[in-house]
C-alpha cells in the first residue's frame, strides 16, 4: 500500500465480490476519454428501458416486486434486452444501460433475494447477448466497458443491485449528453454519505475506490479524483473504506 493512504476501515475478503477484482489497466492519460456528445447514432432504442426505469426507480432504489407483477413493463425490459443483443456497435451509453438492465432482469427473473451475493455466480454465470457477444456482468464491465472507454466515472453509473451501489437513474443514459451525465452522477455519489464520509482530515469512501484503485490513477489517485468533486476533502486526507452493503436495493413499499 502506498504511504499516501492510511487504511481506517478494512474490508474483509468475504466482502470483496467477484465483480470487484482485477480491474483492467487504466488509461495512460489523466483525463477521461472525450465523449462524442454531439451525435446520436442508430442502434438500440432506449425507450422501452426508459418506461421501466421511470415506473420503478424510486429515489435511486428499484421496485423489483412491482416489476415482477407488471406484464407490460417486463415486456419492455425484454424488448430492450433483445434490441441491445444484436446492436452492431453499442456506444458507452448503451453499454451502461445494458449492464443496469441486465442486473434488473436477473433479479426479477429469480426468487426474491436479500442480496445479489446470495445468488451463486450472479456476476459470472448469467450470460446475455450484448452487441452480438455472449457476456456475463463481469465480462461486460471488466472486459468491455472499462478497457474500451478508460473512464473511472462509469463506476458511479453502473448499478449492481446493492444498497451501496451508486443510485440507479430514472431514465436511460444518452450518448448525446453522457459527458454531463457522468459528471452529475459522480458528483451526486460523492455528495452522499453512503459513498463518502468526511471526518476531520480523514475520509471514508466507497470500497469501489479500493477495488478499482488503478482506474483512478490517471486522475492522480483516489484523493485527487475525489477533490475534483469535493474541494472540502484535504489534499493529504487519510483514506479508509466503507463497508459495502450488499443487501438488495429494493425500493421501500409505496404508499
Amino acid at each position: 500500500m502506498r504511504s499516501a493512504y492510511f487504511l481506517l476501515v478494512a474490508c474483509s475478503s468475504a466482502e470483496a465480490p467477484a465483480r470487484r477484482t482485477a480491474a483492467p489497466a487504466p488509461s495512460t492519460t489523466a483525463a477521461p476519454v472525450a465523449l462524442d456528445a454531439g451525435r446520436e447514432r442508430p442502434g438500440t432504442d432506449p425507450a422501452p428501458l426508459g418506461r421501466v426505469l421511470s415506473a420503478y426507480v424510486v429515489h435511486g432504489f428499484f421496485d423489483y416486486a412491482g416489476l415482477r407483477a407488471d406484464v407490460a413493463r417486463r415486456a419492455d425490459l425484454d424488448a430492450f434486452l433483445a434490441d441491445v443483443a444484436d446492436d452492431p456497435s453499442p456506444d458507452l451509453a448503451t453499454l451502461l444501460d445494458a449492464y443496469n438492465a441486465f442486473v434488473i432482469a436477473e433479479v426479477v427473473s429469480g426468487e426474491p433475494v436479500r442480496s445479489v451475493m446470495d445468488v451463486r455466480g450472479f456476476f459470472d454465470r448469467p450470460k446475455r447477448r450484448v452487441g452480438g457477444r455472449e457476456v456475463s456482468l463481469n465480462q461486460l464491465e471488466k472486459e468491455w466497458i472499462l478497457p474500451e472507454f478508460h473512464d473511472a466515472r462509469v463506476h458511479f453509473a453502473l448499478n449492481c443491485g446493492a444498497r451501496s451501489c451508486p443510485a440507479l437513474q430514472s431514465e436511460p443514459f444518452r450518448q448525446v449528453d453522457l459527458e454531463a451525465t457522468l459528471e452529475r452522477v459522480t458528483r451526486e455519489a460523492l455528495g452522499n454519505d453512503v459513498h463518502l464520509r468526511l471526518e476531520g482530515r480523514s475520509v471514508r469512501v466507497t470500497s469501489l475506490f479500493d477495488w478499482y484503485r488503478a482506474d483512478f490513477e490517471p486522475s492522480g489517485g483516489v484523493v485527487a479524483f475525489i477533490r475534483r468533486y469535493r474541494a472540502d476533502v484535504p489534499e493529504d486526507a487519510r483514506v479508509g473504506f466503507l463497508r459495502y452493503d450488499w443487501r438488495i436495493n429494493e425500493a421501500p413499499p409505496r404508499e
